[in-house]
């Protein structure tokens, strides 16, 4: 009876440890694509995706750590993700609560980018992401835009983005994208 409860726990030791390797992989790549992204669409930024961990041994402790790797052995608990950027070269570092809403705009598509960049989407749509965008990103972003679009290896998604600014249009004119004009609202799709 007890060696059946131990390799039932070697079981599932291994496939936590297989579990863990997977995130841990998975996080390595998005968190690399997001610093490029954030890179492309901030020039002179700088944005990190920290995962913040805790040894399941010490759970009960809740000792939080960020990026830390496991006790010999131990498997990680994952308590969330940090965001932690830079706006201009030599700035000083801003947590997600410290960022103005255009600023929380720029993290979050970048961290959509990122993710779209390990496992792309056949179709996005953007309702009004500009609404809180600063005026500087907004062509980045397009660019941004149409830069995923273009793939070697998979088929392109898809992107129908509803706009509330006209300077929208313009961005997306200028990096090749066709606008549709609508009622007080741009229309984008390519």
């Amino acid at each position: 009876m007890e060696k059946g409860e131990q390799s039932i726990q070697d079981l599932i030791n291994k496939l936590d440890q297989k579990k863990d390797e997977a995130i841990n992989t998975t996080f390595r790549m998005v968190a690399k694509n997001f610093s490029e992204v954030f890179g492309k669409i901030v020039p002179g930024g700088k944005g990190d995706l920290i995962m913040k961990t805790s040894n399941k041994a010490n759970a009960d402790q809740d000792e939080e750590g960020e990026g830390e790797p496991a006790a010999r052995g131990g498997i990680r608990k994952y308590v969330g993700v940090a965001v932690n950027v830079r706006f201009a070269a030599g700035g000083e570092v801003h947590v997600m609560q410290s960022l103005s809403g255009g600023q929380k705009t720029v993290v979050a598509l970048a961290i959509i980018f990122a993710i779209q960049k390990c496992d792309p989407a056949p179709f996005y749509l953007f309702d009004e992401v500009d609404a809180n965008l600063d005026p500087m990103y907004r062509l980045a972003v397009a660019k941004e835009i149409t830069n995923q679009k273009v793939c070697k290896y998979t088929p392109s998604p898809r992107y129908m983005h509803v706009c509330i600014h006209v300077a929208c249009v313009g961005a997306y004119a200028s990096v090749g994208a066709d606008a549709d004009v609508g009622d007080n609202s741009l229309f984008s799709l390519f």
